[in-house]
């Protein structure tokens, strides 16, 4: 039921995302403002790193998610569609190179994938 009910707002944030210099609101983050805010952050991450150096960021599912879709070339509802697959603790691995960002791994629970840890497998 709760997918059918997320599922149910996708065409609403489409249309949000299709129209919103039409309906501002005040302190309201968009989705080109939050994905300006994801590359921002992770450019000062990335400062001054070598290339076998690693960053270790912790977020949740919306920067996951908008971050996977803008590396595969997708739009906002793909993001949202990702947003929605991803799962508490789950470990995506992105890398970031000079001229491409890839996607290595998304969602992944191999930490949970035990029949004492089934029960901690949630969806953010």
């Amino acid at each position: 039921m709760l997918d059918h009910v997320l599922g149910s707002l996708i065409p609403e944030l489409t249309w949000l995302e299709t129209h919103r210099d039409q309906h501002v609101i005040q302190g309201i983050s968009w989705p080109p403002d939050f994905g300006g805010r994801i590359e921002d952050a992770y450019a000062d991450a990335c400062t001054g790193l070598g290339r076998d150096d690693a960053v270790l960021v912790v977020s949740s599912g919306g920067v996951i998610g908008r971050t996977v879709a803008d590396a595969l070339g997708a739009n906002a509802e793909a993001a949202i569609h990702l947003n929605l697959q991803t799962r508490n603790t789950g470990v995506t691995e992105i890398v970031r190179g000079s001229s491409a960002v890839r996607i290595a791994a998304f969602n992944g629970v191999p930490h949970l994938e035990r029949p004492d840890r089934a029960h901690a497998l949630t969806h953010s």
